[in-house]
């Protein structure tokens, strides 16, 4: 469900960038984050994954970015490789994007 998330934030323009982090909040306790750069794509990725997940979705601001918390399982017990840390996106294009998947250890949709 994480490269799902992700892909989404991707089609929906403007990411900048993503990471999975644990969540005392989430019931699956983690939470992929999702950064963009536009207020009105940040607001409409939230509210269709806030649909999809049956739980609020916010978001908040960072800097000049606007950051979409989206809670996730994992398939594996295990954390991907990139867990924790932040994957930057933006100006990638397609392939690179896909890189940045694969280098955060997450299998892509």
């Amino acid at each position: 469900m994480v490269s799902k998330v992700i892909f989404s934030g991707f089609r929906a323009g403007s990411l900048h960038s993503f990471l999975v982090r644990r969540s005392s909040r989430a019931k699956s306790g983690m939470v992929c984050v999702c950064s963009f750069r536009s207020h009105g794509r940040a607001a409409r990725f939230a509210r269709l994954w806030a649909s999809r997940v049956g739980v609020s979705v916010a978001v908040r601001r960072q800097g000049s970015l606007f950051a979409v918390s989206v809670p996730v399982t994992l398939r594996s017990s295990r954390h991907p490789r990139g867990f924790g840390f932040c994957y930057p996106v933006s100006g990638l294009g397609v392939r690179g994007f896909f890189a940045a998947v694969g280098a955060a250890g997450l299998r892509s949709c």
